[in-house]
């Protein structure tokens, strides 16, 4: 028999328990891992293998020609595990006779020779399912940041499928995908390249034929925007377009070995995005290589002041693949790691009749030679801020009318951060119960939390949600569906504190009473279709909204007021039931929905009665 694992940071558990439990059945088992969860370092290498006897062979690289001869050798010799061994085919690591094995790491795969698992077959049964398609239509990296797996140079070469067999591709998924009308693609830069615009073609032409996808998730490219606009216009799909900088510092940059695009492009970027309804978002990350309170900060400011949809804010992870990872990094830059439990990435399965518990642990960089503890945490307290307050337009309204006074949106964040004394009591307690779960989530030991998460009593509070959720992610579905009002209160308040002295009227006060009230309706318990808002406003808003708000209040001042009705559509209502009915209502789940939807589009829609 044979047993393969893909070993990615949040399977290695899970996956490693099963192996050893299935090696204690059936010794004569062959186990295979394979995948990026694998340190770059021989000495590493071995270490991993030794403590994990249960694996007979770690797939280095990619595993289609390496498992196939593995497979073949496999029956070619009777099926004895340490026969094969001794053959030391291409891309494999072993133990043999207690020493460590590396054989020769073959060239890389042309994705072009590979066939399609979906033309094949094999994935029709995932399409009976609420189940999202993935594809890869690119192979290879050519960037080598220092942070990531893939900047590994093995993965610096960069291949293509044919337009001829992602065209059969997506029309196979098409005609199969019945109640998930989404993509995502497996690239690592999606629309780079100009193969890229032949693959936004045929997408085009099947969603004219089809009407999928509906919506596409992809890492786009990190320069060459450009060529990653045309796609995106080609494709005539809604897609998230990335805009990442990971830091905007010079000095961070060269630590990482990585080059932003420059801020001109990054606001032109955003513009062509925004102008063919793209949703676009960027992603930071605390604690690179040579990173400050004050860098991390101005990082966050520049990307703000660009006007991105969504910021994603990061803890640097230790990825055993990396570079970064590395013990000659870790001890240049004099990184200062805990471990903590992968989100959702925990649970209680039942083998051969034992009960097991399976634990996923990352380890995080929290200090460094230029940044200290109390630093990161400070940074982690703005992340939420920037999470609640700014992520997916949540007060583009109200960041649209500052603007005009010359108010950046980075100074109503920053205003917020500094004036948390003066939250309001409820909010009060979200904010320093997150301050204390970031603290408390950390542990300087993986062998410590690791007894103390497989607990029976310690388990369950997992399993309900308690503990290991994004921390992020859970405060600001907290915020949205119980603070909503609260935080309404906060941020306009904090707008107020930047007018002083730029108000000269009651009507500026006035517009912004009711600009906090139509913000309010649209967005309170955004996932409860069965709720509407009813109330009268002296300010045609909803003819501000068409125009993004980008527009002068006085002139839609009305001269008797109107009644405006707030209420979900049945696009909005199917969309929010499809979603609950995929990932449910407890914290957890709305967790899931607002972390993977356009939220945008589920605030209500605001009517003037006649």
């Amino acid at each position: 028999m044979l047993l393969v694992f893909s070993n990615y940071l949040w399977t290695l558990d899970l996956s490693y328990l099963i192996a050893k439990r299935i090696k204690e059945i059936s010794p004569e088992t062959m186990v295979v891992f394979g995948g990026p969860n694998y340190s770059i370092e021989p000495e590493e290498q071995d270490q991993f293998l030794k403590e994990r006897p249960a694996i007979d062979f770690y797939v280095y690289g990619e595993g289609e020609e390496a498992f196939y001869q593995l497979l073949s050798n496999f029956s070619k010799h009777n099926f004895d595990i340490e026969k094969v061994k001794k053959l030391c085919l291409n891309n494999y690591h072993c133990i043999l006779n207690g020493k460590f094995i590396q054989s020769r790491v073959a060239p890389r795969i042309d994705i072009s020779k590979l066939p399609s698992p979906y033309l094949s077959g094999l994935m029709d049964k995932f399409f009976d399912d609420n189940w999202l398609p993935l594809i890869q239509t690119v192979r290879g990296c050519p960037f080598s940041c220092t942070y990531c797996s893939d900047g590994n140079p093995y993965w610096n070469k960069v291949s293509f499928r044919t337009p001829f067999d992602i065209l059969l591709e997506l029309e196979y998924i098409a005609q199969r995908s019945k109640l998930n009308k989404r993509l995502n693609f497996a690239n690592s830069n999606f629309g780079q390249y100009k193969q890229d615009l032949e693959t936004a073609k045929i997408i085009s032409e099947i969603r004219k034929k089809y009407g999928y996808p509906q919506y596409i998730f992809a890492t786009t490219g990190k320069n060459n925007k450009d060529m990653v606009i045309d796609v995106v216009k080609t494709s005539e799909a809604p897609m998230s377009v990335a805009a990442s900088v990971q830091s905007t510092d010079k000095t961070v940059l060269k630590n990482i070995n990585r080059v932003n695009i420059s801020n001109d492009i990054l606001i032109q970027l955003v513009k062509d995005t925004k102008s063919i309804d793209g949703n676009i978002y960027s992603e930071v990350i605390l604690a690179l290589p040579g990173d400050t309170k004050e860098k991390h900060f101005k990082s966050i400011e520049t990307i703000i002041n660009a006007d991105l949809n969504f910021i994603r804010c990061y803890s640097l992870m230790m990825l055993r693949g990396s570079i970064l990872s590395s013990k000659k990094t870790r001890e240049k830059f004099n990184f200062i790691t805990k471990y903590k439990v992968s989100q959702r990435c925990f649970g209680t399965y039942k083998l051969n009749g034992e009960i097991k518990n399976s634990i996923g642990i990352e380890e995080i960089c929290v200090a460094s030679n230029t940044l200290s503890f109390k630093d990161y945490l400070d940074c982690r307290l703005f992340h939420l801020i920037i999470g609640i307050f700014y992520n997916d337009g949540i007060f583009h309204e109200l960041i649209s009318f500052i603007k005009q006074y010359g108010i950046s949106p980075y100074k109503l964040l920053k205003t917020i951060y500094d004036s948390s004394s003066d939250f309001t009591p409820a909010f009060s307690r979200l904010y320093d119960n997150f301050y204390r779960e970031i603290k408390e989530e950390l542990w300087d030991s993986e062998d410590e939390l690791r007894k103390f998460a497989e607990r029976k009593d310690v388990i369950k509070k997992y399993l309900a949600g308690e503990y290991g959720s994004n921390l992020i992610f859970k405060n600001r579905t907290w915020a949205c569906i119980k603070y909503m009002r609260e935080i309404h209160d906060i941020a306009f308040r904090a707008a107020l504190k930047l007018f002083l002295g730029k108000i000269k009227n009651k009507e500026t006060l006035s517009f912004l009473d009711e600009l906090k009230k139509y913000s309010l309706f649209k967005k309170a318990y955004v996932l409860d279709t069965d709720k509407t808002y009813l109330a009268d406003f002296n300010f045609n808003l909803p003819s501000m909204e068409i125009k993004n708000f980008d527009v002068g209040f006085i002139n839609y001042k009305l001269k008797r007021p109107v009644r405006i009705l707030f209420r979900h559509d049945q696009n909005q209502i199917d969309a929010i039931q499809n979603h609950i009915k995929q990932f449910g209502t407890t914290t957890a789940g709305m967790c899931n929905i607002l972390a993977r939807v356009h939220v945008k589009e589920m605030y209500r829609n605001a009517r003037i009665l006649k």
